[in-house]
C-alpha cells in the first residue's frame, strides 16, 4: 500500500482555473449541467504535513511512498540540448544534413501550398528567411 494523491494543479486555489481549462478543452461552460465533473478541489499538490494527516491511520503507506521516492533519481543538465543519435549520410555533418532535409521539406510544402504557380517573391522570401533563422 502506498500513500498517493491524484494531483491536477499545484495549489488549492487553482481549482477554479483548472475547471475553466477543462471546460475550454471540452467546449463547455462552467454552468453547463452536461459537463463532466471529474475533479475536486482536493487534487492539488499537498504538503508533507497534509499527507501525514490524511494517512495518519496508515503509516506504512507513507513509509512506502517515501521508499519509492528515494529510488527515483533523475539528474537533468538544464540548458544543454539533447538530440537523439540521428543517422546521417557519410561525409555530412548532422547540421548539414538537417539543413538539406529542411530545405527539401520546405520546397515540398511550398509546392503543396502554391502548386506550380509562382507566388510573389516576397511571400516566398518570408518562408526561406524563417527557415534560415
Amino acid at each position: 500500500i502506498v500513500a498517493t494523491n491524484d494531483v491536477r494543479f499545484l495549489n488549492h486555489i487553482d481549482f477554479e482555473a483548472h475547471e475553466v481549462r477543462v471546460c475550454i478543452n471540452e467546449k463547455r461552460t462552467l454552468d453547463d449541467p452536461r459537463r463532466k465533473r471529474e475533479n475536486t478541489d482536493q487534487q492539488y499538490l499537498k504538503t508533507a504535513d497534509e499527507m501525514f494527516e490524511l494517512f495518519a491511520d496508515l503509516p506504512e503507506a507513507l513509509i512506502n511512498a517515501s521508499e519509492i521516492a528515494k529510488r527515483c533519481n533523475l539528474l537533468l543538465d538544464i540548458g544543454t540540448p539533447k538530440l537523439p543519435n540521428y543517422p546521417v549520410p557519410d561525409g555530412k555533418t548532422l547540421e548539414d544534413h538537417f539543413v538539406e532535409v529542411s530545405k527539401l521539406g520546405l520546397e515540398e510544402r511550398l509546392l503543396c501550398l502554391y502548386g506550380d504557380s509562382e507566388p510573389e517573391s516576397n511571400e516566398m522570401k518570408l518562408y526561406w528567411d524563417r527557415l534560415d533563422f
